[in-house]
């Protein structure tokens, strides 16, 4: 009897210990994340064989505590994006890609998100309008506006850039 009770304790103790473990690591990390930019850029006619066009969006911690940034990946794989911070750059990133360890981000600190955007990727016939985005994961609180939140993963910005292709 004995060993029942031990076999229904044990999981429960694991379970418990890791959870502790994960609530001490998200506390760890906050932050608050804002933008002066608007969440999407425009970027009107792209010309098919003009090559990748860019856009550079800018952020900033604006919390007292550090900001985590878990995860970037793309909504498509035309689309590329890498983070700077302090010089520092992170990425590309892609529709797959995973950051190995939390890019962080102190308080007050500001960073960029660039988005890259190759509207030849698909071939020489997809013309019309698109939109792509970078989802970025981080611990910052959802505000409605600029952080959002995604059941079963951290909180996420959206960022996208649309536009036209065309041929010139």
């Amino acid at each position: 009897m004995k060993n029942i009770y031990l076999l229904l304790f044990l999981p429960l103790l694991f379970l418990t210990g890791c959870q502790t473990v994960d609530d001490n690591e998200e506390s760890a990390y906050g932050g608050v994340l804002k933008t002066n930019n608007e969440l999407v850029f425009d970027f009107g006619d792209i010309d098919i064989n003009g090559g990748v066009v860019s856009k550079t969006f800018a952020f900033e911690n604006t919390g007292t505590q550090t900001l985590a940034i878990y995860e970037a990946n793309t909504s498509c794989g035309c689309t590329k994006g890498a983070i700077e911070i302090n010089q520092q750059t992170f990425g590309p990133f892609g529709m797959q890609n995973s950051i190995k360890e939390a890019i962080e981000v102190l308080p007050s600190e500001k960073f960029n998100v660039t988005i890259n955007y190759d509207p030849l990727f698909h071939g020489p016939n997809d013309l019309g309008d698109r939109q792509r985005t970078l989802f970025l994961f981080t611990s910052a609180k959802a505000d409605g506006e600029t952080v959002r939140i995604f059941t079963g993963k951290p909180n996420f910005t959206e960022i996208s850039v649309k536009g036209t292709v065309v041929e010139i």
